[in-house]
């Protein structure tokens, strides 16, 4: 039987000025240490759950606040609503599908995995993501 593939990552690049950007400032300054540790915490479980995107509902805040006692879904659910109106997450996709995702994060993950299989019927990806990946390459010059 074939291995099941495996959306998930283990690790996941994080930026050495992310606490330098302003919406992790913002957070930081409306919530405190523990809103910047809610987002460290969000983007964990994205990686982890279906690997670019998570979906958002009651049942997912519960579960993931339960991860850590300093953070409860009520601080959790206010800053992923704080991060969709700060632009951190996509309002579009959480609107309408309940969704948390982001250009940056479908970048970072399709960097990530881009040795996989084909991901031509992946749910909620951003069309510029996959461009490059899809455009065939071009060579100008026969030795190229």
């Amino acid at each position: 039987m074939a291995r099941p593939k495996k959306l998930a990552l283990e690790s996941f690049p994080f930026s050495v000025e992310f606490f330098s950007d302003e919406k992790v400032i913002g957070i930081d300054g409306e919530f405190g240490s523990k809103g910047v540790l809610a987002m460290v915490l969000l983007m964990c479980a994205i990686y982890r759950s279906n690997g670019y995107f998570m979906h958002w509902n009651a049942q997912a805040c519960v579960e993931l606040s339960g991860e850590t006692a300093s953070i409860s879904p009520e601080l959790l659910n206010a800053v992923v609503l704080r991060l969709v109106k700060r632009g951190f997450f996509d309002r579009g996709l959480f609107n309408t599908a309940h969704v948390l995702t982001s250009k940056a994060i479908q970048r970072r993950y399709f960097a990530a995995v881009r040795r996989r299989a084909s991901w031509h019927n992946a749910l909620y990806v951003f069309p510029d993501v996959l461009a490059d990946d899809a455009r065939p390459k071009v060579t100008m010059f026969a030795s190229d």
